[in-house]
């Protein structure tokens, strides 16, 4: 059943109507005079921006409050979090993941589902059934937008995806993926959407600026400067490759200790299972790390000093003090937090500040919410979501 207001005719927002919205579902409940503090507007401008949201179902006052000195009664405003729900996808070489959130990301829902052909139009009708699946475990509301994530770069209207580990290049997914589902549905960088997540409703969301740093399957990268996600837009932009150490380990690609060469999982694997003279898996290099075992604590040293040594590059050429770690594998800071902090020392001038470090598990469902933020911006912004033909 839907829990769609009925007379619900918000969105996609625009102008001062968006900025409101925005800012009542990152800081709400908020009181009006909070919100035009917030916004540079007069309290009566700010009620009659948010007048036809609360008629429209996206905006709910709770009641009545007394402010603490002068006792003068007021309404705070709120996101109807019910109003609207929303899907997020997170597309791996192995499986596609989904989850169905509420209009604050909260998760409902969720659902796997093991990818087979790399096709587009088999990718698109997985992600339009596990959707469905994560729909069911949710309890059935009607999706509002839907987002996709995936490691690739991602560009123009519609989303035209280039993705090296699934052999697409200038793959338009998203209407592929909206004609199925019958919702506006936008593709996006995975990290790009997991940065937005952090910044919005996860542990980033008390910071101005911060640089992230994935680490799994590769290696990603994200920042927010002010407030604002600089998201880059061309291939030069990445950071899978950029050279660490000269002596370190090729990558498939031919480059001598590049990130992806000491960080990605494959790499890691790689290196172990030559030493050691038998298959090692990701978890059991780390596994045996933590335990001591040296050919395993020679390679994740190295990795952990390859995470530190990009951690302070990107505090130093974004001026952020706040650096996150997160994905699949970023238990190597855990396992090797020492060889972390050596690598952003050999950085770092001697007289910095120390960086703000804060490491942030991400399972594929997290990384699947982080695509749900992302449609949730599309719909709530207006920005680039692509609708079912028709």
């Amino acid at each position: 059943m839907s829990t769609m207001h009925p007379d619900a005719s918000w969105g996609p927002l625009a102008g001062s109507a968006r900025d409101a919205a925005l800012a009542v579902l990152l800081h709400g409940p908020i009181s009006r005079g909070e919100l035009a503090q917030r916004l540079d507007l007069t309290p009566g401008t700010v009620t009659r921006l948010t007048r036809p949201l609360i008629d429209g179902g996206l905006l709910v006052a709770r009641g009545k409050r007394r402010t603490p000195a002068a006792g003068r009664p007021f309404e705070p405003l709120d996101i109807a979090a019910d109003s609207r729900h929303f899907a997020g996808v997170k597309i791996t070489a192995t499986a596609v993941y989904a989850v169905v959130t509420d209009l604050r990301a909260r998760p409902l829902g969720a659902a796997t589902r093991a990818m087979g052909s790399t096709a587009p139009e088999s990718v698109a009708e997985l992600v339009a059934a596990t959707v469905r699946a994560a729909a069911e475990a949710a309890g059935g509301p009607e999706l509002a937008a839907a987002g996709v994530g995936l490691g690739g770069n991602v560009t123009g209207d519609p989303g035209h995806v280039y993705a090296t580990f699934l052999g697409w290049a200038d793959v338009a997914i998203a209407p592929m993926i909206a004609e199925l589902l019958g919702v506006p549905t936008v593709a996006t960088n995975d990290v790009a959407a997991l940065v937005r997540a952090a910044q919005w409703f996860g542990m980033a969301r008390d910071l101005d600026s911060f640089a992230m740093l994935t680490v799994g399957a590769g290696v990603g990268y994200g920042c927010v400067i002010h407030g604002e996600p600089v998201e880059p837009r061309v291939e030069l932009a990445r950071v899978s490759h950029l050279p660490i150490d000269p002596l370190g380990p090729l990558c498939d690609e031919g480059h001598r200790g590049c990130a992806t060469a000491l960080l990605a999982e494959t790499s890691i694997r790689r290196q172990l299972s030559g030493a050691l003279g038998r298959d090692v898996g990701y978890d059991e290099a780390l596994d045996l790390a933590a335990a001591g075992q040296p050919a395993a604590r020679a390679v994740i040293s190295a990795s952990a000093r390859a995470l530190g040594t990009l951690a302070g590059y990107a505090a130093v050429l974004t001026g952020c003090e706040h650096v996150m770690l997160s994905g699949e594998g970023v238990r190597i800071a855990e396992v090797a937090p020492d060889d972390v902090h050596a690598g952003i020392r050999s950085v770092l001038h001697g007289d910095a500040d120390a960086i703000d470090l804060r490491i942030e598990h991400a399972p594929f469902e997290e990384w699947a919410r982080g695509a749900a933020v992302r449609a949730i911006q599309t719909y709530v912004l207006g920005e680039g979501a692509h609708a079912p033909l028709g």
